[in-house]
């Protein structure tokens, strides 16, 4: 099996702007604490310019130098395309999709590009009636054909992060989405422990209820109630019948850990949740 940390692992330890020469300085570490891979990130628009050539050669050597891939890359600063209502409506600027897709399809081991949503919002003082959900929800289902399409080109796969109030509401919301593009092959989920059980979701019940349209996972614990994420082991996640029905239901990617945590905390619960996984797994 293939144990790895999420972009968690980088914010817990340099906050939200970090460089590719900060998470390459990590590389060697994460290998030396036993992980597989691990998950880039870009938080912020300005960000996506950081990884030039130059930056992509570096990657690839360093990477290939310790036996570690990226499992897949998170666009966090696309949020507000999913969450605001005009932003939904108007959709993803091309130029920026085309050099993200670029992006993730010269990362090295990379096949995955997961588009998060957030908590839906309306502009101040508006209302939502049925017409215009209708409208938000089918240019969604539109925008993911698109994009879908456009990864499709360059051998990825798209993977939808659901956070807790988000206009896909939870794994219903998702199948829903499946349901309405059944000829795309390369729309899937990314199993966010956290916000799945946030959201009141029966976690055990996800990996049968999507099977191989699980592409990745961020491993994380809560109480069920706050939208946190906490070391496996440290919330109300029934953590055996989660890993196990991955297991049991057709899951072949990374079991990714999410922790936010102090960086001096990160040696600790990032060998912890890794220990936790490998004890249930094996």
């Amino acid at each position: 099996m293939i144990i790895g940390v999420s972009p968690a692992y980088f914010l817990s330890k340099f906050g939200e702007h970090f460089s590719p020469k900060q998470i390459m300085g990590e590389i060697p570490i994460l290998k030396g604490m036993g992980f597989d891979c691990f998950q880039l990130e870009i938080t912020h628009r300005e960000h996506l310019a950081d990884w030039d050539e130059r930056q992509l050669e570096l990657l690839h050597e360093t990477c290939s130098r310790n036996d570690v891939h990226v499992s897949q890359l998170v666009a966090h600063f696309w949020i507000d395309n999913s969450s605001d209502s005009l932003r939904v409506l108007r959709g993803y600027p091309l130029a920026e999709v085309h050099k993200l897709l670029d992006l993730a399809s010269r990362l090295p081991g990379c096949d995955v590009l997961t588009v998060p949503f957030g908590k839906f919002r309306l502009q101040e003082n508006s209302i939502l009636t049925k017409a215009i959900f209708q409208q938000i929800e089918d240019r969604l289902v539109d925008w993911m054909r698109l994009l879908c399409d456009m990864a499709q080109g360059r051998n990825l796969r798209i993977a939808l992060e659901l956070q807790p109030e988000a206009i896909i509401a939870g794994i219903g919301g998702m199948r829903q989405m499946l349901a309405r593009l059944p000829s795309v092959d390369n729309l899937g989920y990314n199993f966010d422990t956290g916000h799945a059980h946030a959201f009141r979701d029966v976690l055990e019940t996800i990996p049968s209820r999507l099977g191989s349209k699980i592409f990745g996972t961020h491993l994380c614990d809560n109480d069920g109630m706050s939208n946190l994420s906490l070391t496996p082991g440290d919330g109300t996640i029934e953590w055996v019948q989660v890993l196990r029905s991955l297991q049991s239901n057709d899951y072949h990617g990374s079991f990714d850990l999410e922790i936010i945590c102090p960086p001096e905390q990160i040696p600790e619960n990032y060998s912890k949740g890794r220990q936790l996984v490998l004890r249930i797994m094996q």
